[in-house]
């Protein structure tokens, strides 16, 4: 009877371990905010490369500071995933609707976050809604 239940935990344990690992990545995605993401589009500016954007994705800080959320690739997790971080901004023109600030204020590969279905703080992992953006 002990080598039949020591059997049976056995199989039970390694089961439930090929399940967490097929299936991990989905059930991380369930549980993850969704992310709305916009990809930085490159403007000049008085003879300056520029970054525009609307301004539903400029935040500002209690100091009055400006910053942004992001969307980096992250390879904490075995399938495709995303973190959020935050960058501050010096934005170099900035009106009712857009704003503007210095390229070399952003890497490259980040996108900005929009919107979220759930709410989020900095170094959470997000998926992103739309994989076109």
């Amino acid at each position: 009877m002990k080598r039949y239940l020591t059997v049976f935990l056995f199989v039970l344990y390694m089961t439930a371990t090929v399940l967490c690992h097929l299936f991990g990545g989905q059930l991380r995605d369930l549980v993850s905010p969704q992310a709305v993401c916009v990809l930085p589009e490159y403007v000049l500016y008085e003879n300056q490369v520029c970054i525009q954007g609307t301004n539903d994705i400029l935040h500002t800080d209690a100091e009055g500071q400006f910053f942004l959320y992001t969307v980096v690739p992250t390879d904490r997790y075995p399938e495709d995933a995303y973190e959020v971080g935050s960058i501050m901004v010096d934005p170099v023109f900035v009106d009712e609707d857009h704003f503007l600030i210095a390229a070399d204020a952003v890497e490259s590969e980040m996108r900005f976050l929009v919107q979220s279905n759930k709410p989020f703080s900095i170094g959470d992992r997000v998926t992103i809604a739309d994989k076109g953006t």
